[in-house]
């Protein structure tokens, strides 16, 4: 008779999120761009585009941060296209841990070669 050695989740590990794997992003911080909440990715990139334009057309400062709150609201209801809950900002999702998208990450595999008691390692996100 052979034995199964089951997995547990790493939930004593510090790179343990929601059942996601956040060893990669502790270790190399932004290396992984496909890590990143998607609605702010394109906030973000739409921020830069509307910047460009409002320096090229000379908009002076208050005009420009009118626009742009009518503009980021729109964008902002895009719904998420990972989880199925109503459109909003990402800092209201429960994914959503400073710019990344714990959906994003890999499974956390259980206890691994990389386990680190949560009490000796810093997270980013405590």
């Amino acid at each position: 008779m052979t034995a199964h050695i089951l997995p547990f989740p790493g939930i004593a590990c510090a790179y343990y999120r929601q059942g996601r794997c956040l060893k990669e992003e502790i270790r190399n911080p932004g290396l992984h761009v496909a890590y990143r909440c998607g609605v702010l990715q394109k906030t973000s990139r739409a921020l830069d585009a509307f910047l460009d334009r409002a320096e090229a057309f000379s908009l002076n400062e208050k005009e420009a941060a009118h626009m742009w709150q009518q503009r980021e609201g729109q964008l902002l209801l895009a719904p998420c296209p990972l989880r199925n809950a109503p459109p909003g900002p990402p800092y209201e999702c429960s994914h959503f841990q400073d710019d990344l998208c714990t959906l994003l990450l890999p499974l956390c595999a259980g206890v691994c070669q990389a386990f680190m008691p949560a009490t000796q390692a810093p997270s980013p996100f405590s």
